[in-house]
């Protein structure tokens, strides 16, 4: 029963990522891997500057390709 209560209180005390991090995430893609790497054991959600740095990459690829089609 004290186990459950230590995982209940360790759950409360883990910060999850911020919507200011994760906007960065998006548009800067190398801001996103690094929070992730560094926040990865002290953030329960790190993964979402993962998935941003991930969408905000294929989202300048294809910006990319569409400006500069090939002919």
């Amino acid at each position: 029963m004290e186990k459950n209560f230590e995982n209940q209180q360790m759950n409360e005390n883990q910060e999850k990522a911020g919507c200011i991090a994760i906007g960065f995430s998006f548009v800067i893609p190398l801001v996103g891997f690094i929070l992730y790497f560094v926040y990865k054991d002290k953030v329960s959600n790190a993964n979402a500057y993962l998935y941003a740095a991930l969408a905000g990459m294929v989202v300048g690829f294809i910006g990319t390709v569409m400006r500069n089609p090939m002919m």
